[in-house]
């Protein structure tokens, strides 16, 4: 049974509204740091950090590290998984010692 009539355009609805629920699925997770406030690289549609891709590990941890400078902590994608990458090292004590039960 055709929606509109013609068979092209339904199919071209069809293809529409699937490349829009795979850009939706591939983009849910990229608000996650935003929504919490927290600064972070602005990912990529599909491989969230290219960086990770292109550096060897050596040069994307000084990618990362320099990327904030003033910044406590701060948020990245590999891939699709938001990654918190912490830098202070009294933020990182308190999180080992005092806050760790929660990480259980």
């Amino acid at each position: 049974m055709a929606v509109t009539g013609s068979w092209l355009m339904d199919f071209l609805l069809v293809v529409a509204t699937l490349l829009y629920l795979v850009y939706h699925y591939l983009n849910n997770t990229y608000s996650y740091f935003r929504d919490r406030n927290i600064p972070y690289l602005r990912p990529t549609l599909v491989f969230g950090l290219p960086e990770a891709i292109t550096k060897s590990q050596i040069d994307l941890t000084n990618f990362l590290y320099s990327s904030f400078p003033k910044e406590r902590f701060f948020g990245y994608f590999q891939s699709r998984m938001p990654t918190l990458l912490v830098k202070d090292p009294e933020l990182i004590k308190r999180i080992l010692i005092q806050d760790f039960n929660h990480f259980q």
